[in-house]
């Protein structure tokens, strides 16, 4: 009994600082690796980059689509690219253009 006694005599001044650490050490942890924490910010912050780029990229291609489909339009045709799109589509060649068929 004795024993019991001297130990909780002891615990007991310590009991609140303890609580105190850990919820510290909760919060703390939580700050880093939680939803909201370091950790996600910096995640964020990498996927943010990456579509960043994706966008410059795909905007860089619809940019030149559009200069491809502002050829075709009635007011402004451009007749080298109105070829190439009915050789593609259709299969059509000029009479003095020679054919490499390949397997």
């Amino acid at each position: 009994m004795d024993v019991r006694y001297e130990l909780r005599r002891r615990l007991r001044p310590a009991f609140v600082p303890l609580i105190c650490v850990c919820g510290i050490a909760y919060f703390a942890f939580h700050a880093v690796q939680g939803d909201h924490g370091v950790a996600a910010f910096v995640r964020l912050n990498q996927e943010n980059a990456a579509l960043a780029q994706t966008y410059q990229t795909r905007l860089g291609e619809r940019e030149q689509l559009e200069v491809r489909v502002a050829g075709l339009r009635r007011q402004s045709l451009d007749l080298d690219i109105l070829e190439e799109r009915a050789r593609a589509l259709l299969g059509l060649a000029h009479p003095r253009d020679r054919l490499i068929y390949t397997e």
